[in-house]
């Protein structure tokens, strides 16, 4: 059976607008000081994170400017926060994804792909090709 795989990869200055656009549509709340950064945080041990079968596999912190450098905001965004964000950066975008596909997510380096799997259980024998 055939396979389709893609892979979405978000560059780091990507995820630095797509994170906080995202809590703000959901209410999240954010500190009123810039950005500083973000830390991709994963579970022990894993560098492919399941989003179904893993609920806290991959997070991410949001680091925002304080009057103490050495204590920084932080707003934690979960697996499927981040799922959720990046889904809805492609519907901004415009890039497809079909709805019945698997979407799990990859970091790479800093910043983090969308691999979306589709697969359709199609009997070729029985067709002509």
């Amino acid at each position: 059976m055939p396979v389709d795989v893609r892979k979405i990869i978000f560059s780091n200055r990507e995820l630095r607008l797509i994170l906080p656009h995202y809590c703000r549509g959901k209410g999240i709340q954010l500190p009123d000081s810039p950005m500083q950064d973000f830390e991709i945080i994963l579970a022990e041990g894993r560098n492919r994170i399941v989003s179904e079968s893993v609920p806290e596999g991959l997070r991410v912190a949001l680091r925002f400017v304080s009057s103490n450098p050495a204590e920084p905001f932080r707003v934690m965004l979960g697996e499927s926060d981040i799922v959720e964000s990046l889904i809805g950066a492609c519907r901004e975008a415009k890039i497809p994804l079909p709805r019945r596909a698997k979407k799990h997510l990859q970091v790479q380096k800093d910043s983090i792909a969308l691999a979306v799997g589709l697969s359709d259980n199609v009997d070729f024998s029985r067709s002509e090709i």
